[in-house]
């Protein structure tokens, strides 16, 4: 998904976003701890909120990084995983793509099986959740000028479908464990 008009979060200040990849974890005291599960709805990102979202972009990305009970890293992390008061809906890629106000617009008919596991219960073992494999997805991301971009749209598949559809469904305040978890959770 690498564009190069998306600025990427990296705190080792190299370009771009492969260097990122297969750093060492950053300091466990500039880490912010992950908020217990809750239900809150996340909001729409406004460009009112974008000194925010930076702030807590980079909090994100280094969680990516950091082990947290029987788990040494996540693919991503999505705000309301840090914030419960007033979620945000964007999420942070462990190679530092920041996708804001994300949705799905078309995905495919049936469900895969997806093993998976959540930092937000990080002593819980992986289970099997349904996932649709193929989906179309809006996002917005920022600008190198710092700004919020246009909307896109792409088509997503496999693990980064499944990503996707794991961080949509936090922003829902939904959770992989509740006992009443489904496919369509990741749906606005």
């Amino acid at each position: 998904m690498n564009d190069d008009n998306m600025l990427h979060i990296n705190v080792n200040d190299a370009v771009g976003t492969a260097e990122a990849i297969g750093q060492p974890a950053p300091a466990p005291e500039l880490t912010t701890k992950i908020v217990p599960p809750h239900k809150l709805v996340s909001r729409e990102v406004v460009e009112a909120d974008l000194p925010r979202v930076f702030e807590d972009a980079e909090a994100l990305y280094r969680l990516c990084f950091t082990p947290q009970g029987i788990y040494s890293s996540a693919h991503a992390m999505a705000h309301p995983q840090i914030d419960s008061k007033d979620p945000l809906r964007f999420f942070v890629t462990v190679i530092g793509e920041v996708i804001i106000n994300p949705k799905i617009v078309k995905h495919s008919d049936f469900a895969v099986d997806s093993k998976e596991a959540c930092m937000s219960f990080p002593d819980r073992e992986q289970i099997v959740v349904p996932r649709w494999n193929v989906i179309d997805v809006e996002f917005q991301t920022l600008t190198k000028d710092k700004k919020l971009s246009d909307v896109m749209t792409k088509t997503v598949s496999g693990k980064v479908a499944k990503i996707f559809q794991h961080e949509l469904a936090h922003m829902q305040g939904r959770y992989i464990y509740s006992e009443d978890s489904d496919v369509t959770d990741c749906l606005i």
